[in-house]
């Protein structure tokens, strides 16, 4: 290795990993908030890596032009022609129609696309369906790269030497989905357990993802994973000091407590080879138990490799059955962006998941999805707290990822979380 290919934070050449800048600044100045629709463009290029520039179409008012954001995932695409909107015809009366766009627009299979709003690219990923009214592409449909690219291809690893999850995480995104990079510094955090790359053996990079983040690990949390200009972010699921944005309750804030998650003891029966070791692991929430004066316990199960896996996974479970889930949702249009802790706002349209919000009375709550409608300017907001069951909910690749594991004959046990 020559002296100018420096390693990142894991060992790898930075040449392997991404600017942990994203598209919409971590600190932003005070802004004012336009309140009006701003001029969407759609950009439409070939596949990546090669990314030739076809086209870029305004988008007008009178098209229809949606997307979302999660946890986990990042972005995770949007329409452009596909809803239905109320226009107004010729002799002045509403009708309710396909808000096609009026031109015809450069469609090539898992084409880039960029929605952008000004020099700002506030939604990206690649073509997965067009509409074609009259022989002409004019409605376009495309999915985030934390998605799609995630499951492109699977790895085919045999080493049984064990490393940490947070490289075999870097290994499968290197080996197995050349279109991302990954984040450094503190935007990708090695969680610390210990594997071998032989587990995960014909997985694809979104199957390691998201085993590797419901284990967990540093403070016994589980991990979130996010995909922003095709960078992975790989980040414990716990609030920052600050947040991006500070918000009062009012009428555009719904609120949900659900008490069902908290646990006094979980207990979990785990097997550790082939040959049909087992073993049998209870942890015990004190304030728990005291806040609710009777005992709640759960068993779970699940085999790993290493008795020491079972524990890290346990331990995060502990820590998200301590309390009840606390969930909110909250919308915004073009008349009142999202406040941001530092005073101002920040656009709706700029807002994304995996961001966090204080809330007051509730405290810090991480965004899990947004819902973005540019013809309205309404977003909605899905905001929760680490729970069991909060987990449970984003995580929705994560049984789906167990399920395909479990399905694959190979020689070497791999980890599989029943929960």
């Amino acid at each position: 290795m020559s002296a100018r290919a420096r390693l990142g934070p894991l060992g790898l050449p930075s040449a392997l990993l991404g600017s942990t800048t994203g598209k919409v600044p971590q600190q932003l100045p005070p802004v004012s908030v336009p309140r009006s629709r701003p001029q969407f463009h759609v950009a439409l290029y070939g596949p990546l890596p090669d990314k030739e520039l076809l086209a870029m179409h305004p988008v007008p008012a009178e098209t229809s032009l949606s997307w979302r954001t999660q946890v986990p995932g990042g972005d995770a695409g949007g329409q452009i022609g596909f809803d239905e909107l109320d226009v107004r015809e010729a002799d002045g009366q509403v009708s309710r129609r396909r808000a096609y766009m009026p031109d015809t627009m450069e469609s090539r299979p898992f084409g880039h696309v960029e929605i952008r709003a000004g020099s700002d690219v506030v939604s990206e990923g690649r073509i997965i369906n067009d509409e074609m009214p009259g022989g002409k592409v004019r409605a376009i449909e495309y999915e985030g790269y934390g998605f799609g690219a995630m499951d492109d291809d699977f790895v085919e690893w045999h080493s049984t030497d064990l490393t940490t999850s947070g490289r075999l995480a870097v290994r499968a995104i290197v080996d197995a989905a050349p279109l991302l990079v990954v984040a450094t510094g503190e935007d990708f955090v090695d969680p610390g357990a210990y594997h071998s790359a032989a587990e995960f053996d014909q997985s694809t990079p979104g199957e390691i993802f998201d085993a590797l983040a419901t284990e967990g690990g540093g403070e016994n949390t589980p991990w979130i994973f996010t995909v922003y200009d095709r960078i992975v972010r790989f980040v414990p699921y716990a609030p920052p000091e600050e947040t991006e944005y500070t918000i009062p309750i009012d009428d555009t804030v719904d609120i949900s407590r659900d008490y069902e998650p908290m646990r006094t003891h979980l207990a979990m029966a785990y097997r550790t080879d082939d040959q049909g070791e087992r073993g049998y692991i209870e942890l015990q929430n004190p304030r728990t138990a005291t806040d609710l004066g009777f005992t709640r316990r759960k068993l779970l199960s699940g085999s790993t490799p290493t008795a020491s896996a079972a524990q890290q996974f346990l331990q995060t479970q502990r820590t998200l059955h301590a309390d009840p889930d606390i969930g909110a949702t909250v919308r915004r249009d073009y008349d009142r962006g999202l406040e941001l802790t530092g005073g101002g706002e920040r656009a709706v349209w700029l807002v994304q998941a995996g961001e966090w919000v204080t809330i007051h009375g509730l405290g810090k709550l991480l965004i899990e999805k947004t819902d973005f409608d540019a013809s309205s300017g309404r977003l909605s907001l899905d905001l929760g707290k680490p729970t069991r069951s909060r987990l449970t909910k984003i995580l929705m690749r994560a049984e789906e990822s167990a399920r395909a594991l479990r399905a694959k004959h190979d020689p070497v046990t791999k980890t599989q979380w029943n929960f």
